[in-house]
């Protein structure tokens, strides 16, 4: 293939016409300069297979990091919902503060490489890290267990911060993996939507991939510790694959930093101009309430599944596997529907009303599900494999709808947000953020607050 900078024939006769607007062959320098050259289109391949892999590392370190964490805080709603809460708060911190500089960064691919590589370093070291929080936890609780006792709630606080202990670094790196891809991957604004929604779908599907295999295959066959060495050794190689890819590869353009002034700050809160010439700034406090909104239907959810399920490992690996399929789904329609056209807010709208009224119809299904379950227990307790389907079923008849607009909407909104491919990063990051925090706060409001005081049903309307 040649170089973009060598004359070619086509080049020579296209310079002797006008211009034709909107022809890919007058596309503006910056964008040209980022079409991948041959070579590189086996590396955003490659790049795609390595999301997909650490996607499933990813949810083996969330299956097995709950579960050792539940040895040592319990598993209370309370404790699940602590761990949850600083699970996301590292990938949303990580996303935004790597992804404010990703954009600068010539080698993206490098850079995910190290990153995987650290993951798997730090989880390594899991086991001594977890005995080295468990001490802290039982000395405090024997050292001021008079006062714990008279305010319960410092127990919330103490577990909230050896959650950060144990989980910010590992999760923190999780969280700058998707922005620094999108550095890589994305290179034409007409791909900004497409992209985005292309890596977080191949992601979510990892995802998918390695709970069913953590629940019912790895957790079973070699126990905690042989999971997390198996989830190490994927995030490794993956790194080691992605340096040396990242050598064999072009450098990618660099950009000048972002100005700093006021008006420069303000315009990026304001957020960039849609399609349709609208400001997107309203993403930024929508994207908190739905985050919020989405956890606290997926800890209703949980709740209330949990007795078509049960509380086993493999309960909990269907009614995950489930809501993570469904976002993959989403992710996976959008973007063959945003290669063919712009997003527009009202894709944004309709989802969330779409996830409003699904909720609304499952809520009077839910007093079924009891009755369902038996029927269903007693036509295939003798096959164990058919009942996991039958349970995967139900959890994906009450969650499957709302999961499949909850995963359309986060690439719905980078394309709303981000107009410039070569700040794709920062724009990825920043919603991540905003998502990630909304995210926080309904898991934390849903197990706290609202379904103690009013109810799982209350809670979901």
């Amino acid at each position: 293939m040649q170089s973009i900078d060598e004359p070619t024939s086509v080049g020579r006769a296209a310079a002797e016409k006008p211009p034709i607007i909107d022809q890919p062959e007058n596309r503006p320098p910056a964008d040209s300069a980022n079409v991948p050259r041959q070579g590189e289109r086996l590396a955003l391949q490659l790049g795609c297979i390595f999301f997909f892999t650490s996607g499933a590392a990813a949810l083996m370190y969330e299956v097995v990091w709950l579960r050792l964490l539940g040895l040592v805080f319990g598993n209370t709603t309370y404790a699940i919902s602590t761990v949850l809460a600083t699970y996301m708060a590292g990938l949303g911190v990580g996303s935004y503060f790597l992804g404010r500089y990703a954009d600068r960064w010539l080698r993206p691919l490098r850079a995910y490489g190290i990153l995987e590589i650290g993951i798997g370093t730090y989880a390594a070291f899991t086991f001594p890290i977890l005995y080295g929080i468990q001490f802290l936890y039982v000395s405090f609780a024997q050292t001021f267990s008079q006062t714990v006792a008279e305010s319960p709630g410092i127990y919330t606080l103490i577990r909230l911060a050896l959650c950060v202990l144990i989980l910010f670094v590992p999760t923190f790196f999780m969280g700058a993996t998707l922005p620094i891809l999108a550095r890589f991957y994305i290179r034409r604004k007409d791909t900004i939507g497409s992209g985005t929604a292309l890596l977080y779908g191949l992601n979510t599907i990892g995802a998918v991939t390695g709970t069913v295999l953590t629940g019912f295959w790895l957790l079973p066959l070699i126990g905690l510790r042989g999971t997390l060495t198996v989830a190490v050794v994927v995030n490794v190689v993956v790194g080691v694959l992605a340096i040396w890819l990242s050598s064999r590869t072009q450098p990618m353009p660099a950009i000048e930093p972002e100005p700093e002034p006021e008006i420069a700050v303000s315009t990026e809160l304001a957020g960039t101009a849609t399609a349709s010439g609208e400001r997107a700034g309203w993403l930024l406090p929508a994207l908190v309430m739905s985050g919020a909104t989405t956890m606290a239907y997926e800890v209703s959810w949980t709740r209330t599944l949990s007795t078509v399920c049960g509380s086993s490992t493999y309960a909990f690996t269907i009614m995950l596997a489930t809501f993570l399929f469904g976002l993959a789904i989403g992710a996976a329609v959008f973007q063959r529907l945003l290669t063919r056209r712009v997003a527009h807010p009202a894709d944004w709208g309709w989802m969330q009303l779409t996830v409003a009224l699904a909720a609304l119809i499952a809520l009077p299904l839910f007093q079924y599900v009891d009755v369902v379950t038996l029927r269903l227990f007693a036509m295939t307790v003798e096959y164990h494999g058919l009942l996991s389907l039958m349970r995967f079923f139900v959890c994906g008849a009450l969650m499957l709808i709302p999961a499949f607009c909850f995963g359309a909407l986060f690439p719905v909104s980078v394309s709303l947000y981000t107009r410039d491919p070569r700040r794709i990063s920062q724009g990825v990051g920043r919603l991540y953020l905003y998502n990630s925090f909304g995210n926080i706060i309904g898991s934390l409001a849903a197990g706290f607050i609202l379904i103690r005081s009013f109810g799982i049903h209350t809670t979901m309307l």
